[in-house]
This record gives C-alpha cells, structure tokens and sequence, in this order.
C-alpha cells in the first residue's frame, strides 16, 4: 500500500556518537526525513557498521527494504546542485581534512545556501561552492559504450549541458546543434570535448577576462572541434598524455588544433576503458516534493502473517525489531537522574538566580541614588545609604556563593551516578557494540564523562543571563516607557545579531577543528609507526605530510580570527550605533542626569549581555553532541539472557551443534555463504582454509561475536540466542591470540574468569601449558607483570598463558582453538596439541588453523573456500577435494622452498643469543647473500 508524504522544511537532525556512525545516521535522517520512524539502534546493527564504516550498497538496501525508492548515482561534480541531478534531498560522499570519506545528507537549496546534515555536527547552512569543495571526487572504469548510454546520453546529463550553455549565453540553437553533433558521432571523443569545453570556458567567464555571449561560444566551439579531431579520430589518449597542459597548436594541413586541458574532462581514457569521475550520492527515484512510497508497515504485516514463522529473539536485528522497537533516548536517563536531586534543590537554584540577578539592577539603582545623595541627605542619612549599598553586596554574595556551590555539587552528583550506571551497563551489552567501535572512541567517551559536571553549571550561566537580560529590558522600559518598541528592538537585536554572527563563524570554526582532529590523528599514528618510519627512512615523507596538514590548519586557523575579526568589529559598531541612537532619544527627552546615567548603564549592558546568551546557545551543540556520546551506551540494546551472578561451574557433557544454511557478513561483506554443518557431541575436528575464507567468522558464530543474516545456528538442539548462548559461554574455553593479557602477574591472569583455583591444578597447567621454562626465565616467576596486553613477553609465551587460562576453567563441554599455537615452533605445537586434546578428550574441539600436518588424528575436517563449507568428513578422504588438494600442495611447496633454497640464509635465536648459519655452495655468490648480522659470527665478538 502506497502513502503520500511531504519532506518537512528543516532536516531531522541527529548526530553520531562514534567516528564509524555517519553512514547509519545519515540513513536514519534520510529515513526520518520521509515519515520512517524506527530504532536507531537497530538500524546501526542492520547497516552491519564495523570499524571501517558502512557500504553504501548496504545502506541502499535497507531504505529500499524499509520501502523509501533510492539508487545510487554518480554524477560529476559541478552537476551536483543542478535540478535535473534530483540531489535534493539525497546522501552524499564527502572527504574529511583527513581525507577519509564522510556521509553527509544534501536536503534542501536556498539561493547560494544548503541545508545538510552533517552527522559529525548536526544540521547547518554553507554555501554551494564550499560544499562542492569537500565532495569526495569518486573515480571508476567503465566502457566507452555504457559511459555514453548511462551517463552522457541520459537526459539528466544533457540537460545539464544545456543549463551550463543558457549560464554561459550561448544561444540555445547554437547548443542544441553542438549537442546533436556529438551525439551524432561514434566515438565518445566529442560529447566529452563538449562537456570539457564548458567546463573551461565557465571557469574563464569573469569580470576583466572572457565575456559570456558571443565570446565564450565561440571558445567553446574551438576547443570543441580542436579536442574532437579531424575526422572524429578519437585520439584522446594521445592529447591526455602531452606533457603541456595549456593550450596546444597542432597543424593539420593550416588550421590550428586546440585542446581542453586534462583537468577539466570529464572521462581519461584507460588501456580498458574510459575513467570517470564525479561525486556519489544516494538519492531518490522520485521527483516531486510529496512522493509516495511502500509503507514499511506492508511488510511487518507480511513478516508476521500466520504463515510465516515467528521471529525469534535472536539478538539479530531484523526490520520488524527495528521498526517496533522504541527508541531508548539516553537525555531520558540524565533527566530521570537529575530528578533524584529531588524538587527542592532546583527551587533553591531557581530562587538564588534570580535573587542574584535581582540584586545586580538593586546595585545599579542604589549606585544611582548615591549621585544625587549629596544634595538631599545629610551626612548621617548618606553613611545609612552607603551601609544599605555594603548590605546589598553581601545580600548578593550571599546568593552567589550557595548558587554557584549547588550547580556544581548537581555537577559532581550527576557525573558519579553517570559513571555508576555506564559501569552496570557495560557488561550487559553486545559485543558487537565494542567491536564496532574503535578503542579510541570508546576510551574519548570515558574521558569526556568528566564534563558532565559543566552541564548544571551552562545551565545556571545561561538561566541567569537571560534573566538578567529581560529584567535590564523591564528596568529601561520602566524609566522611558515611551521608547517601548525601541527598548525591544534594542532587545531583539542584541541577541539575534551576536547569535548569527557566531553561527555564520561557526562552519569556519568547524573546518579549524577538523583540521586539528586530522592532526591528532597524524600525531597518534606517527607515534604508533615510529619504529617502521625509521627502519624505511621515510621521514622526510612523513615531515612533508605533516607539513601539509599544518598548512592547511593554519590557514584555516587564520580565516577564521579574520572572520571573527571582522564579525565582532561589526557586532560592535552595530552595537554602539543601536544604544546611541537609544541613548540619544532618550536624553532629548529627559534632563534628570541621574536617570540618565542609569538608563545609559543598562542600556550599554545589554549588548555584553545578548553576547553572553548567544555564547552560551553557539556552545550548547557542542555539549550536546558530548553529551550524547557519552550517554549514548545507556540507551543500547542489552544482550538477552545474561545473569547478574556467574553460576559456579560443575563438569558440563559436551555439546552438539549444527547449523542450517547459516550465512553471516560483517561490514556489508558476506563472509559466510549457506552453511550446513553436524557436529556430533565430543567430536574433536579441525577446521583449515586460507585466509579470508571464514573460519574466525565461523568460530565467532558460537561466541556469539556474529548474528547470522539467514539460517540458524543450533546447540544441543535450541536455538543460540539469549539464554542458551550464556550457557554456552559458561561451559566453552577458547583460545585466541586476540583474548586479552592484561598488566597483571602471570599468576592473576591465569586466574582471571576462573574463581578460585587450586594449587594443583595449577601446578598441573603449568606442565600442560609448557610454563615452567617460562616462569625459570621471568625475574619475579608468575609475580611477574606481563604488560599491556602482554607486550613484555614474546607472542609465542603469551600464547601459553591465554591457554592456561583455558585450561583452568572448569566444566568444559566445548573447546575453541583458533590459531591457538601461532608464534610456537613446529615441534612445541605438536606436542601443546596432542596435550590440550587428551585434557580436553571428552569435551566437543573446533581446532582453527593453518598447520595441515597434524589433520589425520581428527575425527573429522571441515574445509571452507570463499565462505563455503567444500569438504566435511574424515581427513583421510580429503584428498579427493581439490581446493584441500591445492591448499596441502601450497604448504608444502613453501616449506619445501624454505628448507631446501640454499638461497637462504637461517638464523636461530636460542636463549637471547643470535646464532646464524651461512648457505655454501654456488648459490652463495649467485645470491649475493650477506653475512652474519652485525658482523657477528657465532661465538665470536662484533
């Protein structure tokens, strides 16, 4: 069932809480935008954004799923803002300072001004030609044939043309027979000339330089004729790599040939095709502003007909959840946290504010009585006068000093109830939710709670200004009430013009902070390559990149205090002009000095003030979006079936599993394609394929780290969701060289998930494990720290210790071994292996890994190519599938050509010494081989 519905004049506004968020966002805005309301949460989780962002084929998917008609669309860049491009409203690829790709929604035209949502600042206005700067300038191959029948021969495309002509006064016969022309010939050559010829001629059209009209007709048609050739010869390629960009003269019998310069065509031609390069956006199929689209309610009626199953909670997010959950606000926890304060507080702080701005025109109106106090009071009356003055000041003090202690103790009372609650939810939440999101988001967020303690204080500042501003108003009103609607408009003005004032620095403002983040970034990643930038000398590179992104800072540091410069010296002389002409009618109407001089006090005030109030509104985004970000965990999903207490673990049976034409993606990539696997309890089985192929992804299906998109994923027979998947993360040890080391001693992160443990269980894991020589070789034995994430030992030692720790937990009835023995030599990890499956000999083992040499002991092996499963069965019948075949005979000729190319030269570490050997024979002088490092011969001295 279609719907008619009308785009709302303001964009929905929404900013992202992480750096990877601007796609979702940008889709929920879309959505939102056109009367779709759903979970932002579980939009996010159907984009499947991962640490590099979301596809934009994703996100195309979704909103045609949620029935709002859009298509990609890659246009060049100067058609953009043109009507017939239908970019209004759509989605589209900007580039940061850091020139990473950024989404940004395109809503609506007002003269040289755009209203865009930028998911990184919410919404804004900037003008068309600094929009049109940071669009990302997409490029790809395609053929001569389908560029011309899918793009420039489109009337999208031709009609551009024609606009740009009818901009440039070229008459319309005249563009019509240009356009005929090129569409008359064979070779793509002239349509693209044309379009080039535009191009330039439009970036020449100016004041002092190429007048439209006849002029720029006739520049075009040359350039035109010149690029296409005699004969149409389409020898672009030619003229595309002349090393003279300008204006090159080629005879050709005696006409001069003149081309376009490269930068301004449309296409370049490639040994495969032509490349193409505009801006890509996500628009609409729809033209008109009320369009009418599928109603998503369609399909949750269809979803949930009784024909259909039932969806279950699988913690997968699908369109029925995402469109019937309620969106969790998490300014709903900070209110509901801030009523705790309790009403009488905020009374308190209601009064004292405005006891305070009160006691500010009290002074002002004593201080007036003091200049005529002279004259009518005695001496004993004037030193009452100036005691009533003391006492005021105090009375004032006295309101300042309790006001500014309460907002700041509700300051600290909200950041510790904030911290307390981040600290009950975080363990509650997906895992998907950390691993979506970079490290140094979420650590940003744990450091900006601190600022939760500024809101109360903002607030405060912001009620009192305003109040001190409307009682100025009423005091000047008071004593010239003829001059009313010039007191208000003083009033009006002395907001509005600061606050658009700041807005209109505000896009400078955001380039300088933009800039400072790229950066930041440089910062950390050249600290976090330090070494590698060394080793390879590319310091010179890395100064020069640097340099660059300085530049560019600096310059738009500087444009932006000229801007400022310049607004404030406006606001200011606007300022002044607006209170002397108040002043000035008011003296000529009243002579009284005394009320004079205080009519010229508030009036001089109430600048300073508006200035005041417009800062603290040009702040409050700023907050806000802080705000968000650090509440915004609060309002996510929590995994089903978690328990506040971990049950004591007892022996566990081994499980069953099987799947059913389960696929799984991450990122909008499909990495597991229709799997049907049997596992039958306690059986141990090894699981090989190359890299890319799917067997973390398949291993983190059971963990519960990936939802399968179809298919289901059974254990023991119940579905793995909620409950049941709690209960198999408590009976399930797993061993991965990502499970975390923490900066602790040996012995506690052993220890660490596993309760209490006994000695001899660990004296035992210490002989599993292969320990003891490790713990010889450590100062302080298992007190010793291993570092952060274990950087203080060699990665093969960490290895050992995060399988200690697996081999400590008890009540294991399933057993995932990914790449468990990476970083071990070859002998060390036959052994560890045939270990771990004799402690582990009834408990179910899924045995990731890239060694084929230990295959044949397993009860069963599992093969995957691309994300499909190609063998299942015994390891001995492998060799009838070729892809095991091709992967076996690649492991082996690589070994074979390690150990046999006497090309190589070997070097063996053995207790911290570095012991080399040197290959003999003629490949040594063939190979130029070096020396042993250093210098060094084995046993001798450098």
């Amino acid at each position: 069932m279609a719907r008619w519905f009308r785009r709302p004049i303001l964009v929905p506004e929404r900013v992202q809480t992480s750096p990877v968020d601007c796609g979702p966002v940008a889709l929920h805005t879309l959505l939102t935008g056109h009367g779709i309301s759903l979970s932002y949460g579980r939009l996010r989780e159907l984009c499947q954004t991962d640490l590099d962002g979301t596809s934009i084929d994703t996100m195309e998917d979704i909103a045609r799923t949620f029935g709002l008609p859009v298509e990609q669309a890659v246009v060049p860049i100067d058609h953009l803002l043109r009507e017939p491009t239908r970019s209004f409203p759509s989605i589209v690829v900007t580039r940061q300072a850091s020139g990473a790709s950024h989404f940004v929604v395109l809503w609506s035209r007002r003269g040289d001004w755009l209203q865009i949502m930028d998911p990184a600042t919410g919404r804004r206005w900037v003008r068309a030609r600094r929009f049109l700067d940071t669009v990302y300038p997409f490029t790809m191959v395609v053929e001569p044939s389908d560029w011309r029948s899918e793009w420039a021969e489109t009337d999208e495309f031709l009609l551009c043309l024609r606009e740009r002509l009818d901009e440039l006064g070229v008459p319309g016969e005249r563009s019509i027979r240009w356009i005929d022309a090129s569409l008359g010939a064979e070779s793509w050559t002239p349509l693209a000339a044309l379009d080039a010829a535009i191009r330039m001629a439009a970036g020449l059209v100016g004041p002092g330089r190429l007048s439209r009209g006849s002029e720029a007709a006739e520049l075009i048609e040359g350039y035109w004729e010149g690029s296409r050739g005699p004969g149409e010869r389409g020898d672009a390629g030619e003229r595309f790599r002349d090393s003279d960009v300008g204006i090159r003269a080629a005879r050709d019998g005696t006409q001069a040939v003149l081309t376009v310069p490269p930068a301004f065509w449309p296409v370049f031609p490639e040994p495969h095709g032509l490349r193409i390069r505009g801006a890509v956006l996500l628009r609409l199929e729809s033209e008109s502003e009320h369009i009418a689209f599928a109603s998503p309610t369609d399909f949750v009626a269809t979803s949930t007909s009784p024909s259909s199953p039932a969806p279950d909670d699988t913690g997968a997010p699908t369109l029925v959840q995402s469109l019937r959950e309620t969106a969790q606000s998490p300014l709903r926890h900070l209110a509901r946290e801030l009523r705790r304060e309790g009403a009488f507080v905020y009374v308190c702080v209601v009064f004292a504010s405005f006891g305070a701005a009160v006691t500010v025109l009290v002074e002002a109106l004593l201080f007036r009585g003091l200049l005529g106090a002279g004259e009518v009071l005695g001496p004993n009356q004037r030193f009452g006068l100036v005691g009533v003055v003391g006492i005021v000041l105090v009375v004032g003090l006295l309101f300042e000093v309790p006001l500014q202690h309460g907002l700041a103790a509700i300051g600290r009372h909200l950041e510790g109830r904030v911290r307390v609650l981040l600290q009950q939810k975080i363990p509650r939440l997906h895992d998907r939710y950390f691993r979506s999101r970079p490290t140094s988001d979420m650590a940003e967020r744990s450091h900006s709670i601190r600022l939760l303690r500024e809101l109360p204080v903002l607030t405060g500042q912001l009620f009192r200004t305003l109040l001190r501003f409307v009682l100025t108003t009423l005091g000047l009103i008071w004593l010239d009430p003829a001059r009313t609607p010039l007191i208000l408009a003083v009033f009006l003005l002395s907001l509005l013009v600061p606050l658009f004032g700041r807005r209109a620095l505000s896009e400078s403002e955001l380039r300088v902070r933009n800039h400072l983040g790229a950066l930041g970034r440089f910062y950390l990643d050249a600290l976090l390559g330090i070494v590698p930038i060394r080793l390879h000398g590319a310091e010179e590179s890395v100064r020069s990149e640097h340099e660059s992104l300085l530049t560019e800072w600096l310059r738009a540091g500087l444009s932006f205090h000229r801007a400022a410069v310049w607004t404030k010296s406006a606001q200011m002389i606007l300022a002044f002009v607006l209170v002397f002409a108040l002043v000035s009618i008011h003296a000529a109407s009243h002579a009284e000095i005394g009320l004079s001089l205080l009519f010229v006090y508030w009036a001089v005030s109430l600048p300073a003030l508006g200035e005041e109030a417009a800062q603290v509104f040009i702040e409050y985004p700023i907050h806000r979006n802080i705000l968000l970000r650090v509440l915004e965990p609060l309002g996510a999903p929590e995994e089903v079936g978690l328990q506040d207490e971990v049950a004591p673990r007892t022996h566990s049976s081994p499980v069953a599993i099987r799947m059913e034409r389960v696929s799984a993606g991450a990122g909008g990539h499909d990495v597991l394609n229709e799997i049907d696997l049997d596992i039958a309890p306690g059986e141990h089985v090894a699981i090989v394929g190359r890299s890319g192929s799917g067997k973390s992804t398949l291993v983190g299906l059971l963990l519960g780290f990936f939802q399968p998109s179809e298919g289901r994923v059974l254990v023991d027979g119940r579905s793995l969701v909620g409950p049941s998947l709690a209960a198999l993360r408590g009976k399930t040890a797993w061993v991965d060289p990502s499970v975390q080391l923490w900066n602790r001693s040996v012995l506690e992160n052993l220890r660490y998930g596993n309760g209490d443990v006994a000695d001899a269980d660990l004296e035992a894991t210490f002989h599993t494990a292969r320990l003891d020589a490790l713990l010889e070789q450590l100062p302080e034995g298992s007190a010793t720290r291993l570092g952060e994430s274990g950087s203080l030992v060699s990665g093969g030692e960490g290895q050992r210790v995060r399988l200690g720790r697996a081999l400590l937990r008890s009540g294991v009835g399933l057993v995932l071994l990914d790449e468990a023995f990476r970083g071990l030599p070859s002998d060390v990890r036959h052994e560890l292996l045939g270990s771990v499956r004799s402690h582990w000999s009834t408990a179910t083992l899924l045995h990731v890994t890239h060694d084929l040499d230990d295959l044949d002991s397993f009860d069963k092996l599992i093969v995957l190519d691309e994300g499909r499963v190609v063998f299942v069965g015994p390891p001995r019948f492998a060799v009838e599938c070729p892809e095991f075949v091709t992967l076996r005979s690649g492991h082996r000729e690589l070994r074979r050509f390690l150990e046999r190319e006497s090309g190589w030269q070997r070097w063996h570490i053995e207790a911290g010494r570095l012991l080399t050997r040197v290959p003999t024979g003629p490949e040594r002088g063939r190979r130029g081989v070096r020396g042993p490092l250093f210098g060094r011969e084995p046993g001798g001295s450098a």
